[in-house]
């Protein structure tokens, strides 16, 4: 026997359109026998989603709510009175026409979305590059290059509707009392409609009177808000070596990248990698936000190269000995670098907030002291997981703000870093020639050959704890695995 099934209807219907359009033009104007430029120009214009005005189930804050008489209410998708008619729903005798909204549709589980005219307006982005290359000595060839990108109307998750304002938190434990409490009617306070403590009960608290639409019991989110922007800039470097007896590759970029934004269209970085803002009523929030972005890595350096050792037939030395070929001929030495900057660390105090309703309020800021030293000068090679007295970072250039205090540190401090990155792999490959057509390889690769431990916190990005000073500063355990290897024969033919 069945005693319970549910069926679940999309909020949106089949009715939201997209568009896209791109040019370009390319042309080489050769100036000299040795010099080219190489110009071009690509535009591109993503089109904003474009929908009927019925056809998504959104938050309406200038709509009135019938239950409470406040402004703020769901508006149903449809257009015929208490249905959802493109997908024939009919609607059972308690569902309340539209477009109105009973307070226990979005109960703490549940999260309300607000749709504008600009949401899902698409991002805009310029690239920038200019580049020189020029052929080097020893079959080298060198190139130098400007990358930029500048992006515009990113979506952001810093608007939220329904968050408590901070202006409120110096209201301390008060915010925790019913808004019929002794304490909080003696403030001057009052329900903000007349069913609030029906509704509501022992959460009709202040703080959720103090919201800024006190019937709806869920986050409501602005996260298809176009206000975001994100900023690239970066100096890249190669040098090449593709032909002869040693091939190799070497580039490094030197590079800086910030935003202001945070979260995406499709529900926010839940991993809060470049936070919610907990300010989000603050005219100013962007600039407040402005801050690297968790995947800026000031420095990158890439190394790979193959030598064929010039021993053997064919070669410079040892050559038209078949004997001496077989063992000490076709011998290739491969190499890979990679060597970055250290990952930036987000530093959260602990979320002492009052977590009302369930609301997600990004993370809470420590407060940083000014003229303390962040970095202590211990070397990256003495780190030991097993060793607390040995810290990459000193304790005192931060404190922890009160229960209902906010911090004043910014996203991310480009001081405040893992340890530099390194690590190589090495390989080792013997072919003997047995026939003109067949060959035997053997072939030995291992990687983080040199055993680097690479001992850092650790994550994406990392995330200390600052409530435990015992462990502050001391590395979680290796970021490399440890070194391994492997033998590999061939027979080629």
């Amino acid at each position: 026997m069945v005693d319970n099934a549910s069926r679940t209807f999309n909020a949106s219907a089949i009715s939201a359109n997209f568009g896209y359009n791109a040019w370009y033009a390319q042309t080489d104007w050769r100036i000299r026998p040795n010099i080219t430029l190489n110009l071009g120009l690509r535009y591109e214009i993503p089109l904003a989603r474009s929908t009927s005005p019925t056809g998504f189930t959104s938050f309406d804050p200038n709509i009135t709510d019938p239950r409470s008489g406040l402004k703020g209410a769901t508006a149903y998708l449809g257009d015929c009175n208490g249905c959802i008619n493109r997908d024939g729903f009919v609607p059972p005798s308690t569902f309340l026409a539209p477009p109105v909204i009973n307070p226990s549709v979005s109960n703490a589980a549940d999260d309300l979305y607000y749709i504008t005219p600009d949401s899902g307006k698409a991002p805009r982005f310029q690239n920038y590059t200019i580049s020189i290359q020029r052929e080097l000595p020893w079959k080298l060839v060198g190139e130098i290059a400007y990358i930029g990108m500048r992006g515009s109307r990113i979506s952001s998750s810093h608007a939220p509707l329904n968050h408590l304002d901070p202006k409120y938190y110096p209201l301390g434990d008060l915010l925790t009392k019913r808004i019929d409490d002794p304490a909080v009617v003696a403030a001057g306070y009052k329900s903000p409609y007349a069913n609030f403590i029906a509704d509501w009960g022992a959460g009709a608290t202040l703080a959720r009177a103090l919201r800024p639409f006190p019937h709806i019991n869920g986050p409501i989110n602005n996260l298809y808000n176009p206000i975001g922007n994100s900023w690239y800039n970066s100096m890249q470097v190669k040098l090449d070596r593709r032909f002869g007896w040693v091939t190799m590759e070497a580039n490094y970029t030197w590079s800086k990248a910030l935003t202001d934004a945070s979260g995406t269209q499709t529900g926010g970085d839940a991993a809060n990698r470049n936070p919610k803002t907990t300010t989000p009523y603050n005219p100013r929030v962007l600039e407040l936000e402005k801050s690297f972005q968790y995947t800026d890595y000031p420095h990158i350096f890439n190394t790979v190269f193959s030598w064929d050792l010039p021993f053997g037939q064919g070669k410079r030395f040892a050559n038209g000995n078949s004997v001496v070929d077989r063992l000490i001929g076709g011998w290739t030495v491969t190499f890979a670098g990679r060597y970055t900057s250290g990952a930036l660390i987000l530093l959260n105090a602990p979320m002492t907030y009052p977590q009302w309703g369930g609301f997600l309020y990004g993370r809470k800021e420590v407060n940083i002291v000014s003229g303390k030293a962040i970095r202590t000068n211990v070397n990256r090679r003495d780190l030991d997981p097993r060793n607390t007295s040995i810290r990459w970072f000193n304790t005192d250039f931060f404190t922890i703000p009160g229960t209902f205090e906010i911090g004043n540190s910014p996203t991310y401090l480009n001081e405040l870093r893992d340890p530099n990155f390194f690590e190589e792999s090495m390989g080792f490959i013997k072919r003997t020639r047995i026939r003109e057509s067949v060959n035997f390889e053997i072939r030995g690769e291992f990687f983080n050959i040199f055993n680097r431990t690479n001992f850092g916190i650790g994550g994406t990005p990392p995330r200390p704890n600052p409530a435990d000073l015992t462990r502050f500063g001391v590395p979680n355990g290796p970021r490399s695995g440890p070194r391994s290897g492997q033998i590999v024969l061939k027979l080629n033919f």
